[in-house]
C-alpha cells in the first residue's frame, strides 16, 4: 500500500467515476483503472463495485476509506513540517497588527522579512486586538500582534516585547524618591 494508490483510491471515493477521478489525478483513465485494480489485488478484497458507469464502494472499500483519509493528511502534515524546517521559499503571509503598532514597531520588520525572504509576499493588516483574534481563528491571517491575555487555547502565543509603563511626577511629588510604583497603588492614589 502506498500514498499514490490511496490518493487514486480516494479520488475514485470522490469523483464515484473513474474517467473523472482520472482527470483529478491527471492521470490516463487506464492507467487509474489498472492502479486501483493492482490495488485490490494486493489487499485481497474488492474496493468498489461497478455497475455502467457507476462506482459505489463496498463495505471494504468503506472501511478503508477513513484510513486513507487520515493517512493522507498525516502524509501532508508531514510535508508541511519538513517545508518548515527548510524555510519558506514562496508564498503569502499575511500578518496582523495593532494600528498604532504596527506603524510604530513594523516598518522595519517587514523591511528585514523582504530582505531575508525576497519571494514571500507579505500582506500587513491593522486592526484592533478582539478582530486580530478573530482572524487568526477563522485562518484569515497567518500571525497576529496581540495583548498576551485572554489568549483562546488554540492559538500559541511566543512573547515578543514587554512594555513598561514609567510614572512621571515632579520632584517634589511623594512618588519621586519611589524606585518603582505599582500599576494597582498608581491607579487607586487620591492625586
Amino acid at each position: 500500500m502506498d500514498v499514490k494508490q490511496l490518493t487514486h483510491f480516494l479520488a475514485v471515493v470522490d469523483h464515484q467515476n473513474f474517467t473523472r477521478a482520472a482527470q483529478a489525478v491527471m492521470i490516463a483513465q487506464p492507467a487509474l483503472s489498472i492502479s486501483i485494480r493492482k490495488f485490490e489485488q494486493q489487499l485481497g478484497i474488492q474496493l468498489f463495485t461497478r455497475l455502467d458507469k457507476q462506482v459505489r464502494l463496498t463495505q471494504e472499500g468503506r472501511a478503508l476509506e477513513p484510513h486513507a483519509r487520515k493517512i493522507l493528511q498525516q502524509v501532508e502534515d508531514a510535508k508541511l513540517a519538513v517545508d518548515e524546517m527548510k524555510g519558506l521559499l514562496k508564498g503569502e503571509v499575511r500578518l496582523g497588527t495593532p494600528s498604532m503598532m504596527g506603524s510604530y514597531f513594523f516598518p522595519e520588520i517587514v523591511m528585514a522579512f523582504k530582505t531575508a525572504y525576497p519571494h514571500l509576499k507579505m500582506t500587513v493588516v491593522e486592526a484592533g486586538t478582539q478582530d486580530i483574534r478573530r482572524m487568526l481563528l477563522s485562518g484569515e491571517i497567518d500571525l497576529g500582534v496581540i495583548r498576551n491575555k485572554e489568549v483562546p487555547d488554540d492559538l500559541e502565543v511566543d512573547q515578543i516585547f514587554r512594555s513598561e509603563m514609567v510614572a512621571v511626577v515632579s520632584q517634589h511629588h511623594a512618588f519621586a524618591q519611589r524606585d518603582s510604583l505599582g500599576f494597582d497603588e498608581f491607579l487607586t492614589k487620591n492625586w
